[in-house]
C-alpha cells in the first residue's frame, strides 16, 4: 500500500488523505473547499490491503471496500458508490503511471462490459473513451493512454470480465 499525502476530489469537494506506513490514515476536508480545513478534525481511518488495487477502510464504525483505478494519467478511487479523482501531493511522491501489458488495456477490477465505443481498425486519440464498464453500480471509462489504432477487441457488451482481463489492444 502506498503511503504519503493525497488529495481526493468528488466534484468541487476535496479531501486531504494522509496515509501512514503502518496502514492508518487521516482524512479531512482540504482548505480550498470554501471552508477553513483547520476547523475540521481529521477522521481516523484504518486500512487493510487486499490486492494491488483494492483495500478495505475502517471508518465511521464500518468497513468499506476501496478500489483504486488507474487509466493513463487518470486516477480514481471508488468508495461506496462514489467516485473520487486522486492526486498525489506529497513532495517527492509521484503518482504511478498506468501499467499496460504492451499495448493491451485491461479491466481494473471485475466488471460488466456496458459499451464498446470503438471498432477494430479505428484511430483513437489519447484520452478517448474506448470501453465503458460497470462495477459496483459505478461506470468505469477505459481511456486510450496514447494515440493509436485499435488492433483487437476482446470483449463484448454484457460480458462479465475479471480483473486484469484484456479488453482491447491498440498500436501507436
Amino acid at each position: 500500500m502506498r503511503h504519503g499525502s493525497f488529495t481526493v476530489r468528488n466534484g468541487e469537494t476535496a479531501y486531504r488523505v494522509d496515509v501512514q506506513p503502518d496502514g492508518t490514515a487521516q482524512v479531512k476536508p482540504a482548505a480550498h473547499n470554501g471552508t477553513d480545513a483547520k476547523d475540521h478534525s481529521p477522521v481516523p481511518v484504518g486500512l487493510e490491503s487486499i490486492a494491488r488495487s483494492k483495500c478495505r477502510a475502517w471508518a465511521g464504525g464500518r468497513w468499506r471496500d476501496v478500489f483504486v483505478w488507474v487509466s493513463g494519467d487518470q486516477r480514481h478511487v471508488f468508495v461506496d458508490g462514489e467516485v473520487f479523482e486522486l492526486e498525489a501531493t506529497a513532495a517527492g511522491l509521484r503518482p504511478r503511471r498506468a501499467r499496460h501489458r504492451g499495448d493491451e488495456l485491461s479491466a481494473p477490477m471485475p466488471a460488466k462490459v456496458r459499451e464498446v465505443l470503438v471498432s477494430r481498425g479505428q484511430a483513437v486519440r489519447a484520452g478517448d473513451v474506448l470501453v465503458k464498464l460497470e462495477a459496483m453500480k459505478m461506470e468505469l471509462a477505459i481511456r486510450a493512454p496514447r494515440a493509436g489504432t485499435v488492433v483487437s477487441i476482446n470483449c463484448t457488451v454484457g460480458e462479465l470480465v475479471a480483473q486484469g482481463a484484456q479488453l482491447l489492444e491498440i498500436t501507436p
